[in-house]
């Protein structure tokens, strides 16, 4: 069974992750973060522009951190419950059209190429 770990901002900068006491628990089999997956870090629809597990910043509310597998659901939502993370809440855009100005919430994306551009976002809205 698994269970997720994920920060309840809806924007905040991850400052360190410790997972020591989730690996310990009896029944954990696994704790798994960025840096446990290979390769290209991303995900998504037509480009992988989303993490897998927030690295250095949580860009939405629920954004997974970590994941753990154990034995039983129980065991694995005690064991994310452990899950040590030190974080600085910044202040998160809740205003579309102010949006549409802020910095990028995936800075490497380009917005020709991200699968829902504000161009593409403004030409829906306008039907």
């Amino acid at each position: 069974m698994g269970c997720g770990a994920a920060l309840p901002h809806p924007r905040a900068r991850i400052r360190s992750v410790d997972v020591r006491h989730a690996t310990e628990m009896p029944g954990v089999r696994a704790v798994v973060t960025h840096e446990d997956v290979p390769g290209d870090k991303g995900h998504g629809r037509g480009v992988a522009d989303r993490p897998v597990f927030a690295r250095d910043e949580v860009r939405h509310h629920g954004e997974p951190i970590a994941a753990v597998a154990a034995d039983h659901p129980d065991t694995a939502r005690l064991a994310a419950a452990a899950i040590v993370v030190e974080y600085e809440v910044l202040e998160a855009v809740t205003d579309p059209q102010l949006a549409f100005e802020a910095e990028p919430l995936h800075p490497t994306a380009t917005s020709s190429g991200t699968s829902c551009s504000a161009s593409a976002t403004r030409r829906r809205s306008a039907r």
